[in-house]
């Protein structure tokens, strides 16, 4: 596939991505134990269903068709921030995990030991958006991620605010990733 059709494509999943997550991502006060099929029975569920999995066929498809090569470094970068652009004002998709790690910072700034307490403990503001088997479980995560979630909880001081930051901060970790790609290269 030529550069410039792969780059449409992968968008054209990337919005797909999106649609799907707009219909039916996990939204705070959405259903904590989705299944395909609760899904697929709910409103737009085949539209969802469909969607995602097109979706994420599409984008892995015109990013495979590019393994090849780009034209420029250039051209890479705006074509991975086209692809990422819907991504970013999605709610979460596929997982509840973003609504964990924001209790699990608000543990962590309100005094509490996320590795000893699961955040069912503080009570966390946001406790019913989480699935019930993360609610008494202490923190999988490295001390750095725990302190990064309390410091974002304590900056934002909302679940929204919260969920924005994170998914900037995943956004930083890429670029960070990928300016970092080259010299690990050599």
């Amino acid at each position: 596939m030529p550069s410039h059709l792969a780059r449409w494509t992968g968008l054209a999943g990337s919005v797909l991505l999106a649609v799907a997550a707009f219909l039916g991502g996990a939204m705070p006060h959405g259903d904590l134990r989705p299944t395909p099929l609760s899904i697929w029975q709910g409103p737009y569920g085949p539209v969802i269903l469909i969607g995602w999995a097109v979706g994420t066929a599409v984008l892995a498809y015109a990013w495979w068709s590019l393994r090849g090569g780009v034209p420029s470094t250039r051209w890479a970068l705006v074509t991975a921030g086209l692809w990422l652009l819907p991504m970013l004002i999605t709610p979460p998709l596929g997982s509840r995990d973003v609504y964990a790690y924001a209790c699990q910072g608000a543990s962590y700034a309100a005094g509490i030991n996320p590795y000893e307490q699961g955040v069912s403990t503080l009570p966390c503001p946001w406790l019913d958006t989480i699935s019930f088997i993360w609610r008494d479980t202490p923190a999988p995560y490295g001390p750095l991620f725990v302190m990064i979630a309390g410091a974002v909880v304590k900056a934002t001081g909302s679940l929204v605010g919260a969920i924005v930051l994170f998914r900037l901060l995943a956004v930083a970790g890429v670029v960070l990733t990928a300016a970092c790609i080259p010299a690990l290269a050599r």
